[in-house]
């Protein structure tokens, strides 16, 4: 199974707003906007890490509007790792080239009335061979 690493970071604006930062590897993470491109084949997991130890991952909420959950196999929160794993189908054959939304859900650590939403990146199965 392909498996690819997407580090997260989020910081707090001065004017109490935060900001999600993605790093992993180039062509398949936009690192400015968290889009994540799966490579050909079966089953990928896509595993978001946060780093540092100022927050935790709570929660992955799927878009209702762009969500092929036909595709998600599972999504597994990991407290001692930080991070979320989410395994997909990625088969073309069921819902064709679909990108699907999700939002990674965050908090302070060990505080339970702090929720943070990010913005809502991308995750496109199987893409088409764009080859010349």
């Amino acid at each position: 199974m392909t498996s690819i690493n997407v580090s997260v970071s989020i910081t707090q604006n001065t004017n109490g707003t935060y900001a999600w930062a993605y790093q992993g590897e180039p062509g398949v993470v936009n690192e400015s906007t968290g889009e994540v491109t799966l490579p050909p084949g079966n089953d990928v997991e896509i595993v978001y890490t946060l780093t540092g130890n100022t927050y935790q991952f709570i929660y992955a909420n799927l878009d209702p509007w762009i969500c092929a959950t036909r595709q998600i196999k599972s999504i597994v929160i990991s407290e001692t790792g930080n991070s979320i794993t989410i395994t997909d189908r990625n088969s073309a054959g069921v819902t064709g080239n679909t990108p699907f939304g999700l939002r990674l859900i965050a908090r302070l650590a060990e505080e339970l009335g702090t929720p943070i939403v990010s913005p809502d990146p991308q995750v496109e199965d199987d893409p088409p061979d764009e080859s010349p």
